[in-house]
């Protein structure tokens, strides 16, 4: 054998052939995780509420939103 013939790393290249490159497989899984998990956590799109909704009463009373003083009990508007 020849140094030009011969690889630099036989057993590897044997068990490439034999089982598949589980390095370069490991290596794509992992690039695709990255950018998986990259666009899912992108929180450009993601726009604020402006409006703050009613909350929810259970005695079918609508709460004022925070910015409106409420009347007191004995006002009348």
């Amino acid at each position: 054998m020849t140094a030009s013939s011969a690889s630099s790393t036989p057993i590897y290249d044997l068990l490439i052939t034999e089982r598949g490159n589980a390095v370069a497989e490991c290596r794509d899984v992992a690039q695709q995780t990255k950018e998986t998990a990259r666009s899912a956590l992108d929180w450009t799109g993601v726009h604020t509420v402006t409006e703050e909704r009613a909350a929810f009463s259970a005695f079918d009373r609508v709460k004022p939103p925070r910015s409106e003083t409420p009347l007191p009990p004995n006002a009348t508007a």
